[in-house]
């Protein structure tokens, strides 16, 4: 008798991947070496996109397609809709000597002109509340992937059309082209374009945030507890997590739904 297949191995698998610009607008919100890495073509040894990775993307795409056609039937007379789905525009941004490209999901043109840049998401329900409550700022990834669409396409002020994945709720807020943005993007991306290697630039995010391993002592002993030396969520999803941090261990953990989920954790040479 044949071996049967093996469908949920090949339902892992790495399907190919088309080449691209090494900075994109959508990866501005990583951290600082993560970005040195990709522009010194740096070979990836960390997070990879496989076929799970894939899924995820697609769901966000049928997500997508899902609102622009609900958008379409709600738009009140004298607004238009328009660069949506397979018909997005490209945007062109110079960053630190470097050209910066994104595809924003849309436009979204007002009776009086006015236009503003429309972004479709889906979001886990923690992050639904927290965009519900709060809307963008410079401590979330997508605020500077956004920013960038904002200035190279020379509008005013964008639309977050936001999806919670478990419930299927909708939400939406307004936002507004920063104009400090750009200065600080511009030295941000030449500080990294500029650096001799990859391990010269520091673990930062945009917003100033380092990217450290978690300190959890025990209070009295000093001994450390489960979670010690635990790397930020945003290094488990790094192309470059093995070669930033030499060593680290890699381990499946759950979260109070029991999820499981990569866990990574760092302890320095000669730390218990």
């Amino acid at each position: 008798m044949r071996e049967p297949l093996n469908l949920t191995r090949l339902l892992r698998e790495q399907p190919p991947r088309e080449t691209s610009p090494r900075i994109r607008m959508s990866g501005l919100g990583k951290c600082d070496r993560a970005l040195a890495y990709a522009h010194h073509n740096t070979p990836e040894d960390g997070r990879v996109i496989d076929a799970r990775a894939e899924r995820v993307f697609r769901f966000g795409d049928a997500v997508e397609e899902l609102l622009v056609d609900e958008l379409r039937r709600v738009l009140p007379d004298g607004w238009i809709l328009r660069d949506v789905l397979g018909e997005q525009m490209t945007v062109r941004l110079t960053l630190g000597g470097v050209e910066v490209v994104g595809h924003p999901d849309g436009l979204l043109i007002g009776p009086d002109c006015s236009s503003y840049l429309l972004e479709v998401k889906s979001a886990s329900s923690y992050g639904f509340r927290r965009m519900e409550e709060h809307g963008l700022d410079p401590s979330e990834s997508y605020y500077h992937q956004h920013q960038a669409y904002l200035h190279a396409a020379d509008v005013d002020g964008g639309v977050f059309l936001v999806m919670a994945k478990d419930s299927a709720a909708v939400t939406h807020f307004w936002t507004e082209r920063d104009s400090a943005w750009l200065a600080s993007a511009e030295a941000r991306l030449a500080r990294i374009t500029l650096s001799a290697s990859p391990k010269d630039v520091p673990r930062l995010l945009p917003d100033g945030t380092p990217l450290e391993p978690r300190v959890d002592l025990h209070k009295t002993r000093g001994t450390p507890n489960k979670r010690h030396g635990e790397l930020p969520w945003q290094c488990r999803y790094c192309s470059h997590y093995r070669t930033c941090w030499p060593g680290v261990e890699e381990r499946v953990v759950t979260d109070y739904r029991g999820t499981p989920s990569l866990g990574l954790y760092y302890r320095p040479e000669g730390e218990p």
